[in-house]
């Protein structure tokens, strides 16, 4: 699987958010299908064919995000603060979303999306990133893959918040 797919992958919901009040909320997108789509069979994968899923995959996830209301979700800081995400949506905003246990999430977070902030703003693209760092109930989590990946986050993203896996899945930003 080529990166690029797993960079939209382990993003699991990416998008760029308007200010519109009567907008509906935020409809998940199924990435599993677009997954199955780039598996190459036995023809194998054109780069026609991989540009048409790519372009498909595209439409999908601004057509489910842009303009749309991200639903009440609440996610804690690292200084342990309760928040209400929408609250912190003040314009175009990327999200990203993993948790520790995904090392090509992770790759993502630490290297792919900073990237693709970076060089929004490079082309003054106004556009503000929120990392979600999914933390699974204490009995699933090993927190000392947690603390050290979150660590490595922190540098990274100024607005790095912790959310829970029920709340992940409640307000169905994982499918």
């Amino acid at each position: 699987m080529s990166i690029a797919v797993k960079l939209v992958l382990a993003v699991l919901t990416i998008g760029i958010f308007g200010c519109n009040p009567k907008a509906e909320y935020i409809i998940p997108v199924d990435f599993v299908k677009y997954e199955k789509e780039f598996e190459p069979g036995e023809k194998g994968l054109t780069q026609k064919d991989s540009q048409a899923i790519y372009e498909r995959l595209s439409i999908e996830i601004n057509t489910n995000t842009i303009g749309r209301e991200l639903p009440d979700i609440m996610v804690e800081t690292i200084e342990n603060d309760n928040l209400n995400l929408r609250t912190l949506i003040n314009g175009p905003t990327l999200i990203c979303i993993s948790d520790a246990h995904c090392g090509w999430g992770i790759d993502a977070l630490v290297n792919g999306v900073p990237r693709a902030l970076k060089k929004a703003q490079n082309e003054n693209i106004e556009i503000e990133g929120i990392c979600l760092f999914i933390k699974e109930d204490p009995e699933n989590e090993n927190m000392e893959m947690f603390n050290s990946k979150l660590n490595e986050l922190i540098p990274l993203y100024h607005n790095l918040f912790i959310i829970s896996s029920e709340e992940s899945k409640r307000t169905r930003l994982i499918c």
